[in-house]
């Protein structure tokens, strides 16, 4: 079988627009898909994948919070 070269920015445009549509689909239906994330404390790297979380959550249609806990929090709160 011969290599074929992937094109990760084509790949990722045919997944969310897969994704945008089903999430119409969801939304004729009156659901509202959503995405919830929690981060505790202030790491560059999780506000970074956070932030790209989101941004993509609204390219494709999905509702999307941030809880942002400090780096205190205990497991239960």
């Amino acid at each position: 079988m011969a290599a074929r070269i992937l094109s990760g920015r084509e790949i990722s445009a045919e997944i969310k627009e897969e994704l945008r549509a089903r999430v119409a689909r969801l939304k004729e239906q009156g659901v509202t898909p959503g995405l919830a994330m929690v981060r505790v404390g202030e790491d560059p790297a999780s506000i970074s994948y956070m932030r790209q979380k989101e941004k993509t959550s609204g390219e494709v249609g999905v509702f999307s919070q941030t809880f942002v806990l400090p780096q205190e929090a205990t497991q239960e709160e």
